[in-house]
């Protein structure tokens, strides 16, 4: 995304283009939440607030840790494998990243403390992505000189895991609360060819080499759950996450260069927003029929709690000749604007045998991304539709499930998107246009396809 400046009288060209374009957030993903913690969750469509009685409930609803017998962990592997296609090399042009993986995981505890209270504690990746363009020469439609003689690699990778940890009460039979107290990681890398003539007084455009790498632990935040059943046959769950700020720090390097302005360090922060998520289950059959309906809401839009911008600071690193504070920039804006995202999910188990469970699952939602701000790396604009499906084996103490999950998004942006300038922090932008650093609102067609294989083992003692 473009990033916005506001400069000092006293940056010059060179260092200008080192200290504000380097410094763009990296921020590419499939999906912007997979929620990939538990394997029968994905199995059923990635739900689990009205019926997930196990260890990964703490990342879901913790409410349901109540339904742990007496004690139990599991371990999840969730890869993740991605390809994207954008109209990197200008309007109409189409290129693919090829399948890209993104290794998802978790590991969660449950202990019964005592007959109305369990423990829980865990750790989980939420996002875990990374992709590369390969070879691209006629980078945003320039003419080949304006790249080079030699086909450049795009690459980005983002990544946000947690630990959480808290307790789950039965306040009554047929109600319980939980509270997990959450600290978010992150980190965003980024090692690309962009026009560092956009934010410059260098000639527009100027391309060149640009690497970034930042990253940071978040401020305590917590998840709340509530789950009721009137009856041994009806489950009703909700849960709210707390929005958090996750301070990253790292540093900036350019091919573009001054003496002792090879790499300046780099301060931003990353959101993770208020989330909502409630729905219902029902067993039938005899018990042998599961079937779930949920909604889940992800409030990217909110002021100050969402993603609308991100803004970044650049500084000398300490012990540098002194002077050199006075070439750097001020801090800059790169504008996401993500809208609210709404999710539906649905799915249904059915225990074939005392062994055996079979599932299946279907998901829809909106995306995060506007065609204003649609880019080479996140997800396309549009409406996302998916399917899942998987198995699970029970014996005496161990479950062991398999899931697959397949979705894809696709969106065609027409020429009409660009054709007016765009307000972005207050000033007006020349959509795909040499405006920006990583140009936005491009013609052609975005698409975005997710392959999930998991596999988890529950261990119960």
């Amino acid at each position: 995304m473009r990033m916005q400046r506001v400069m000092g009288p006293r940056c010059v060209g060179v260092i200008c283009a080192l200290g504000t374009v380097v410094a763009c957030p990296a921020v590419a993903w499939a999906n912007t939440e997979p929620n990939a913690y538990d394997t029968r969750s994905v199995a059923l469509a990635q739900s689990g607030v009205a019926f997930l009685e196990r260890p990964a409930a703490i990342a879901i609803n913790p409410a349901l840790l109540t339904g742990v017998d007496k004690s139990s962990f599991s371990v999840m592997f969730n890869p993740i494998i991605v390809n994207t296609c954008a109209p990197v090399q200008g309007p109409g042009s189409k290129d693919c990243t090829g399948p890209s993986l993104g290794p998802l995981g978790s590991v969660f505890f449950a202990w019964r403390l005592t007959e109305r209270m369990v423990w829980g504690a865990g750790a989980y990746v939420e996002v875990g992505y990374g992709a590369t363009y390969d070879a691209i020469r006629n980078l945003d439609g320039e003419p080949d000189e304006v790249v080079g003689t030699d086909p450049q690699d795009l690459t980005v990778g983002f990544f946000i895991g947690e630990f959480a940890v808290g307790p789950a009460i039965a306040i009554t039979d047929q109600v319980s609360v939980g509270v997990m107290l959450r600290l978010p990681v992150s980190f965003q890398g980024a090692d690309t060819y962009q026009n560092v003539g956009a934010v410059s007084v260098l000639p527009n455009p100027t391309y060149t080499r640009v690497r970034s790498g930042r990253g940071g632990v978040g401020v305590p935040s917590v998840r709340l759950g509530l789950s009721y059943k009137p009856n041994d046959m009806w489950t009703l769950g909700a849960a709210w996450r707390a929005y958090t700020r996750i301070d990253l720090s790292g540093t900036t390097e350019s091919d573009l260069s001054a003496p002792g302005l090879e790499t300046l360090d780099a301060q931003s922060a990353w959101v993770v927003p208020n989330a909502l998520q409630f729905g219902a289950s029902v067993k039938l059959v005899d018990k042998k029929l599961l079937l779930v309906a949920e909604i889940r809401m992800q409030f990217h839009e909110a002021k100050r709690q969402g993603n609308q911008t991100q803004i970044v600071v650049v500084s000398v690193p300490p012990g540098s000749p002194p002077g050199l504070e006075d070439l750097v920039p001020d801090a800059t804006v790169a504008p996401f604007y993500w809208k609210n995202v709404y999710a539906l999910k649905t799915g249904a188990e059915y225990q074939v045998i005392e062994l055996l469970a079979l599932r299946l699952g279907f998901g829809i939602g909106n995306s995060n991304t506007r065609e204003e701000f649609a880019q080479i790396f996140t997800n396309p604009p549009g409406i996302t539709m998916g399917v899942t499906g998987g198995i699970g084996f029970n014996w005496d103490k161990v479950d062991f499930d398999l899931a697959t999950l397949f979705f894809r998004t696709k969106y065609a942006i027409g020429p009409e998107v660009a054709e007016n300038p765009v307000m972005v922090d207050g000033e007006l932008i020349n959509l795909c246009s040499r405006d920006q650093v990583i140009r936005t609102g491009c013609a052609g067609d975005y698409t975005q396809s997710s392959y999930w294989l998991s596999a988890q083992v529950t261990y119960h003692y």
